[in-house]
Order: C-alpha cells, then sequence, then structure tokens
C-alpha cells in the first residue's frame, strides 16, 4: 500500500530489492535498487539525495526462528550511518511492529494482549528486536534528520 500511495501522490521511490524481477509494480518514478541488507554501496545509493527514508523492512525466520536483534544491528550499524552522512536527508521513517512500544512500560491491557498474542504468534524475538531500535533512535544524542516511529496494526479492514 505504501509504494502505491508513494507513486500516486507523486513521489520518486528508490526501492532495495533482491530480486527485481518478484516487484510486480512497474513505474517510471520506481527506480528498484538491486542488494540487500549487507551490500553498502546499494543502500548508499539507496539513500542518496533522499529527503525522506522509509524502512518498512523485516528479518525472516531462519529455520523457524527470528535471527536475533537482526533490524536492530542492520539499522545501527548498516543504515544509520549512511543517514547520518546524507546532507539531503530530513526524515527517517522506521515501522516497528505493532506490539513494539520502545520502553518498559505497558498499560495492563496491552501488555495481556501482547504476552497472548505474542506466545501465540511466537514474536517476542520480533517485538524486542523493534523496541531496540526504537531506544536506540530515542536514545542517540543528536540526529542530522528527523525521524518517526510507525507501528503497523496486525489486523486488517475487511
Amino acid at each position: 500500500y505504501f509504494l502505491k500511495a508513494a507513486l500516486e501522490r507523486g513521489f520518486t521511490v528508490k526501492a532495495l530489492v533482491r530480486n527485481p524481477a518478484k516487484v510486480s509494480i512497474r513505474h517510471d518514478r520506481l527506480v528498484l535498487i538491486t542488494g540487500d541488507f549487507d551490500n553498502t554501496e546499494a543502500l548508499t545509493l539507496l539513500v542518496k539525495d533522499a529527503k525522506f527514508v522509509v524502512c518498512m523492512a523485516a528479518a525472516k525466520p531462519v529455520d523457524g526462528l527470528y535471527p536475533e536483534f537482526y533490524m536492530f544491528h542492520f539499522v545501527r550499524d548498516r543504515l544509520y550511518p549512511i543517514l547520518a552522512q546524507s546532507t539531503t536527508l530530513k526524515v527517517f521513517l522506521y515501522q516497528a511492529g505493532s506490539m513494539s512500544t520502545g520502553s518498559h512500560f505497558h498499560h495492563p491491557v496491552a501488555w495481556i494482549m501482547k504476552q497472548t498474542l505474542g506466545r501465540k504468534l511466537n514474536i517476542f524475538p520480533k517485538i524486542d528486536d523493534n523496541n531496540k531500535i526504537i531506544r536506540f533512535l530515542l536514545e542517540e544524542e543528536r540526529h542530522p534528520f528527523a525521524f518517526i516511529v510507525t507501528r503497523a496494526g496486525v489486523l486488517e479492514n475487511n
């Protein structure tokens, strides 16, 4: 939904993809950059001249297990240094999971929901990963850009 909405609103979008052939959307303002999280050259090209960077990526489980703090290490160690060097970046948006808070405080109802769904869906490692990213962004002394953290919902309309 995000990609389609950004293109419809006139934005040029650069997207990091492992396999461009798997991307079904084609558009004049969509630039596909082939690479992965470990490809510094592709990440640098992705951020180059960007005013806004949106990270909606997620780690894939390996043998059914979520890689420990995978996204945190990607954001802190790979992406953030590139973002910090950008002279054009205004806003970094990171989309965390719906149950991520970035803090240890939870409303009692939210805590119960998190415990119930977290166990059933086995998403605690992903929640912890997102929380660590949120805390990193909040605790970093100064950013050369603004940042926004959104928390996507787990439920869909219809």
